[in-house]
């Protein structure tokens, strides 16, 4: 076995349980369940082909494979747009259309439908691209993603190396295409853990900049001035960031708004995303306790504050103020 052949082996099975892990914890919406389920499923099967293969050097299921490269990219399409976008009035039944190119697998031959199933991915790839650049411009300079943007990146040009695997089949041959291919899709599912280890809060800011990009302005009824005094006061004196569950819409129910209502007060009247404006209280916080009682130790500062643990602390932490809890207190005593 060569070593790019062991590294293909090991992303296999890195990809199917992280992927089992990333569906138990990361599918929340009801309109992404399915499909975010259908990804999974679609993405462990491939790789679990995959591992066969370098093990036995025999693709079990041929037909099977290849429809697998044509149901990836439009689960995946349906399960972002299903998590992130505002919930679609379309019929039920218009989501499947994106299911029908799977006939091909079974009609054209395999020299012809593999080739094919990377153009149709190529299609959902340039539309992903237009999502992030949509979000980007919506940012407004908005530096909290800095970092899982360079992620993301990375992600898409993973996904554009895989589509431009796919229509060198002819060129690279089929055990090195197999090998390389089990590689960037265990690469993509790598880059998605780390990125949520970077930032857990991830999923939620990326919906918020989706809804403040894609939503119409929801406060034309809204007495903005009265609902920020009234979020002035629950932050200030009545220090609600302290709750480590804290949550977009269980602070908008005590605003009497909805979730996207308040993502769009604050986006608009404080120039930032919900988890940024509830990090940047708790920081603050963090700041006095940290001189005001240097017996505490910085794990209990966090917890004191709203953080949850202490890797999330200090993530948050640096990426406001430039330097970690105890360095801050050092400097600052």
């Amino acid at each position: 076995m060569t070593i790019t052949t062991y590294l293909a082996s090991l992303l296999c099975g890195f990809s199917v349980f992280s992927g089992l892990i990333l569906a138990a914890t990361q599918i929340h919406r009801r309109e992404a369940r399915i499909f975010g389920w259908l990804l999974i499923s679609a993405v462990i099967v491939l790789q679990l082909q995959h591992a066969w293969l370098f093990a036995t050097e025999t693709l079990p299921f041929g037909k099977l494979y290849i429809a697998l490269l044509y149901l990836i990219a439009p689960s995946f399409y349906l399960f972002v747009r299903g998590q992130f976008a505002p919930v679609s009035k379309q019929h039920s039944f218009i989501p499947l259309l994106h299911l029908l190119p799977l006939i091909f697998a079974w009609l054209l031959p395999e020299h012809i439908a593999m080739p094919l199933a990377f153009l149709l991915g190529g299609a959902y790839l340039i539309w992903l691209v237009c999502v992030f650049l949509t979000i980007r411009e919506q940012e407004q300079g908005e530096s909290s993603f800095s970092r899982e943007v360079i992620l993301l990146i990375s992600a898409l040009a993973l996904g554009l190396g895989v589509f431009v695997l796919g229509l060198s089949i002819p060129l690279l041959g089929t055990p090195l295409f197999h090998t390389l291919y089990a590689i960037g899709i265990g690469g993509i599912v790598f880059l998605v853990h780390w990125s949520l280890l970077w930032n857990p809060n991830l999923p939620d800011e990326v919906n918020e900049a989706v809804q403040q990009a894609y939503v119409k302005s929801t406060l034309q009824q809204v007495d903005n001035e009265s609902k920020l005094a009234m979020l002035e006061r629950l932050m200030n004196d009545d220090r609600i960031y302290q709750q480590p569950d804290l949550k977009l819409a269980g602070l908008a129910k005590q605003l009497d708004l909805s979730a996207h209502q308040l993502s769009e007060l604050i986006n608009t009247h404080r120039g930032v995303h919900f988890s940024r404006f509830l990090r940047n209280y708790r920081v603050d916080a963090a700041k006095t306790v940290l001189i005001a009682k240097p017996s505490l130790s910085v794990l209990d500062v966090g917890l004191q504050v709203g953080f949850s643990s202490q890797s999330a602390f200090y993530e948050a932490f640096r990426d406001i103020t430039g330097t970690t809890p105890a360095k801050y207190r050092k400097i600052n005593l």
